[in-house]
């Protein structure tokens, strides 16, 4: 338990009742706004735009990991992960130009809600 300025203890929100966590309250609502703003701006039209260099090449060799050719990674490129994480989007959805961008899309919209996480 954490305890407030006053020493009293204050229960985890674990311990609260789901019905309390789910009151809109204008900071909720504003987080909620901030987070469908995010959804909007980064899955808008994400397969239409044209791919730049380092798109190309990520969505290369992530689709060589999931044609089952391997991936070897060079300092030259990012870390694995991002090929890792591509290449099971592959699997999981297909492979095509909205799809190579989708992992990053996420990404994005879970470093905007990151900040909820922050809050007491």
């Amino acid at each position: 338990m954490n305890t407030d300025t006053l020493g009293s203890p204050q229960p985890s929100w674990l311990d609260r009742p789901m019905v309390e966590l789910m009151k809109l309250d204008y900071e909720k609502a504003l987080y909620l706004l901030f987070i469908l703003a995010a959804i909007f701006t980064r899955f808008y039209r994400l397969g239409d735009r044209a791919m730049s260099h380092d798109e190309s090449l990520h969505t290369y060799y992530s689709w060589n990991l999931y044609a089952g050719r391997g991936f070897a990674h060079t300092p030259l490129m990012h870390g694995p992960f991002l090929f890792h994480i591509n290449a099971l989007i592959y699997a999981l959805f297909g492979a095509d130009d909205f799809i190579a961008r989708v992992s990053a899309a996420l990404f994005g919209v879970a470093l905007v809600a990151l900040p909820w996480m922050l809050r007491r």
